[in-house]
């Protein structure tokens, strides 16, 4: 069971890697859209069939597509990777279950004891 935990693992960390670069591509495509956008709406020759305010909105579509894969990138990094890296390293928490601790309150709000 462990062993296919892992493996989840992995594949969720191919996962994260390629929605964020997906990410970065599609906001570099947005941006040097925008930036012909603009370089139309400001410059002097402006052609009617450029038609600048399209050219916008598909930059603006890129930036949003961006921006939902960085979101959904970094959730699946923070629910599958992260979050087993770090159960991984704290067993338990300081002050339960120790001897030296036992008349100081445990992580749960109790007294400690040494079945806590």
């Amino acid at each position: 069971m462990f062993r296919q935990l892992l493996k989840s693992r992995y594949v969720a960390m191919v996962i994260v890697i390629l929605a964020l670069l997906h990410a970065v591509a599609f906001l570099v495509k947005g941006a040097k859209i925008a930036l012909r956008a603009y370089c139309h709406v400001l410059g002097e020759t402006a052609a009617a069939a450029h038609r600048p305010g399209v050219e916008l909105l598909h930059s603006l579509e890129f930036l949003f597509v961006s921006l939902v894969l960085l979101v959904l990138g970094l959730a699946i990094a923070k629910l599958f990777v992260v979050n087993l890296m770090e159960e991984e390293s704290a067993a338990f928490p300081s002050g339960c279950g120790s001897k030296a601790s036992v008349s100081s309150k445990c992580c749960c709000g109790r007294r400690a004891s040494p079945l806590c």
